[in-house]
Order: C-alpha cells, then structure tokens, then sequence
C-alpha cells in the first residue's frame, strides 16, 4: 500500500484531496476543521460513486463509459484541472445525443481558467477554502451531467425464443 497522501494543493480536484484541503494542516488554506478520519471517509466515497456510476450506468455503455471516467477522476490521490480534457469525447456524445444545453454548460465549465480560483482566495477564509475546490465542483458536475444523460432505453432488447411454425 502506498504511503503517498494528497498534500492539500489547491489544483488537486480529488475528492480526497478536498478533504486534506479542508480537514487537516496544510500549505494553502486554513483547514474548516481538522478531522482526521475525513480523508479515509473522502475514499470511501469516491469508491462508492464509482461503485454507483458502474451500478447506473450498465444500461448505457456509450455514455455510461464517461460517467465511470468522471467518476474515476474523482477518486485518486491526484487529479488536476487539465484532466477535464478526457472527458472531451463524453460532452461530444452528448451533443450527437441531441443534448445541446447539458453539452455547452460542461464546454463552458470547461474554459474557467485554473488560475481564476485564486482571485477568491483570501487565506484564512471559508469561502477561499471552499473556492479552492472549484475545479472538484466542475467534474462533479460533468459525472452528474454524464450520470443524468445515460438512457435508461438502450438496453438491448432479450433475444425472444424462435417462433414455431407448426410444420
């Protein structure tokens, strides 16, 4: 098992590093509170939406394939703002799906610059911890958007038994 922890760095988009940003010392922001079962708690809830996105989304292998990639991004010690770019085919397939809105709002999550979370950074505050998780409420965002827009009707139909002819 690896030893390695998220450090709390304000770019890592991780549920897990939220919670080392929130709830323990760190270099960036004064922690909420300091709970040192609040970054083993942060896997097992990343665990679970993955465990949730492959359970939701079975019926829909096209679009279910970007949940569990959003999903995923959620769960690692590390994940920065930059890995939204993976999930460029997924926001593609759902403008093939006719799903124009739903398309544009991820594009234009997409395009809100890394940086742009530092403006609203004041050290110390509640409200600059929490913006320094904008990138984590993105992809949350796109695996919702993902989760929500998987067809509940693409199952593919039971092979029925061959007709008897009676001959």
């Amino acid at each position: 098992m690896s030893s390695r922890q998220p450090d709390g760095y304000w770019a890592n988009n991780t549920i897990p590093g939220a919670a080392a940003r929130l709830f323990r010392d760190n270099d960036w922001v004064e922690p909420l509170a300091r709970l040192p079962w609040a970054e083993p708690l942060a896997y097992v809830i990343a665990v679970g939406i993955i465990i949730l996105t492959a359970l939701w989304v079975r019926h829909d292998p096209e679009m279910g394939l970007w949940a569990l990639v959003a999903a995923s991004l959620l769960a690692p010690p590390v994940s920065w703002h930059n890995y939204l770019v993976v999930l460029g085919p997924g926001i593609l397939l759902l403008l093939a799906r006719g799903r124009t809105l739903p398309a544009l709002l991820l594009l234009a999550l997409q395009v809100i610059p890394p940086y742009g979370v530092l403006l609203f950074y004041p050290p110390g505050s509640t409200v600059g911890a929490l913006m320094l998780n904008l990138y984590l409420y993105i992809l949350l965002v796109h695996w919702l958007v993902f989760m929500l827009a998987t067809n509940k009707k693409a199952v593919p139909a039971a092979p029925s038994a061959p007709m008897s002819t009676g001959l």
